[in-house]
């Protein structure tokens, strides 16, 4: 075991890949039977997620709408207890300091895992004073921003999806807090239908200057280009995008996230954009091209072609670690290969196995299969091509991580099926019906494991997906 390279590939996997979570599952706390009523509620837990309720003063206690025992409603006078018509079912938390105080107090939510967003479907404040409107404002670390809504208080609630969201999924607490209104006076929440959106890693495409893709492509992740980008007729991008200059699509494109562009945006004819748009310039639309609606607020992706540099060096350093010559590959494979460290044909620390070449070339339809749970890394001086119909696989029931360095350009023929990260420092280009996948499953060497998928990456040029070709994680 060698402790730096591990510390090394836990660093690349944890923080440089894991960094662009963007697809999300939901998971709901409907709040129903948590407990009995007025029973105090530090932890609510669902789908692997657990939320920390924290109240700044008092406690959160599960009540249902009807009970008007101490620790709930009693006392609250002419707002309490909650209207049942806001509440979803019987029960929901709410918060009661149980003193006088001269606004409700703040609520802070901490979850288990990182996010990427954040939300509730009702809220009432329920307080002994007037009927005036009321600000409530949700604020969240990472990279979220300040969210804030007006309502009614009182016992006719608030009924709307309240949320805070950040397109990096690295929200770890949000704070609630009533703002302005109200003559607030022995104030308490009630707060019914929480639920997070939980960020998965998928794939990144990124070009140091310009992305485009062919007729009928399909990319199930998201696109940062620093130049602008093409996307052919029928292009599906299920995914955010970012460019620092234009968007162009063709028709019937389908995109599933934001856009947001430093120069204009063109949406061709029926093309679908379920999120918002941000045009630094002329925002066009084809006959019948639709978006949610223009704004700029959502929080933008970054990442550097200097972030590429280094991580391709610190794989690269890896190779210092591993001079035997039975981890140096032959610069072509023109037969189906099997690569299985445990037969003890290469050096590895049992975790991750490193294998290296001047450049490397998969002669057409040859298949190179991995077998074993490992990080597989293959740092690759200067070119890296796959012929067409080649085939780049993991054993069934194979765990781990697959990252291709590559020093000069990675080339994917017509119809190759490959898996992993592609680091490239020049272009990356795949030809019609190729499959690019990234490893579904969790990096073998990270503390804690890691999901992991992958990416198209290039440090100073472009990307090129085919026509028909799909990058995903599946």
């Amino acid at each position: 075991m060698r402790p730096m390279k591990k510390q090394l590939v836990t660093t690349l996997l944890a923080g440089t890949l894991s960094a662009f979570a963007a697809t999300a599952d939901t998971v709901i706390f409907d709040l129903e039977n948590s407990d009995a009523d007025g029973t105090v509620v530090n932890t609510v837990t669902s789908g692997g997620v657990t939320i920390t309720i924290a109240p700044s003063a008092g406690s959160m206690h599960m009540c249902t709408y009807d009970d008007s025992t101490p620790l709930c409603f009693a006392g609250l006078g002419l707002n309490g207890p909650l209207n049942p018509s806001n509440v979803s079912g019987r029960r929901f938390i709410s918060t009661y300091p149980g003193v006088v105080i001269n606004d409700a107090a703040p609520i802070t939510f901490t979850f288990s895992e990182a996010i990427k967003s954040f939300g509730f479907t009702t809220l009432d404040l329920l307080e002994n004073g007037g009927n005036n409107n009321v600000t409530f404002t949700l604020s969240g670390d990472g990279g979220s921003t300040s969210h804030s809504i007006t309502g009614p208080q009182g016992a006719s609630g608030v009924d709307v999806d309240f949320a805070i969201s950040s397109s990096s999924s690295d929200i770890t607490t949000v704070t609630f807090t009533q703002t302005s209104g109200g003559s607030v006076y022995g104030a308490a929440y009630g707060i019914d239908d929480l639920y997070v959106e939980v960020g998965d890693i998928k794939p990144i495409i990124f070009g140091n200057t310009y992305i485009s893709t062919g007729a009928s492509a399909e990319v199930y992740g998201d696109i940062l280009a620093n130049t602008y980008l093409v996307a052919g007729a029928s292009t599906v991008v299920e995914g955010e995008i970012q460019t620092g200059a234009a968007v162009t699509t063709g028709a019937t494109t389908d995109i599933t996230g934001n856009i947001r562009a430093g120069a204009a945006i063109t949406l061709g004819a029926s093309t679908v954009v379920d999120g918002d748009v941000c045009s630094g310039a002329a925002l066009t639309l084809g006959a019948g091209a639709s978006y949610n609606y223009e704004d700029c607020s959502f929080d933008a992706m970054t990442y550097t072609n200097n972030d590429v540099i280094a991580a391709q060096g610190s794989y690269s350093a890896l190779t210092a670690e591993y001079l035997s010559d039975r981890n140096q590959l032959n610069p072509t494979m023109s037969v189906d290969e099997t690569l299985d460290p445990a037969d003890g044909s290469t050096t590895h620390d049992g975790t991750t196995v490193v294998y290296n070449a001047t450049s490397l070339t998969l002669a057409a339809g040859v298949t190179l299969t991995l077998d074993g749970n490992y990080d597989w890394v293959f740092n690759i001086t200067d070119i890296l091509s796959f012929g067409a119909g080649t085939k780049i696989v993991m054993t069934t029931g194979s765990q781990g991580s697959v990252t291709w360095n590559v020093g000069g350009y990675a080339s994917i023929g017509a119809e190759a099926e490959t898996v992993g990260t592609i680091f490239a420092n020049g272009y990356i280009s795949t030809g019609v019906r190729a499959k690019v996948r990234g490893a579904v499953s969790s990096s073998v060497s990270s503390e804690p494991s890691q999901s992991y998928c992958g990416g198209l990456f290039s440090a100073t040029s472009y990307v090129t997906i085919g026509a028909s070709s799909t990058v995903s994680c599946e």
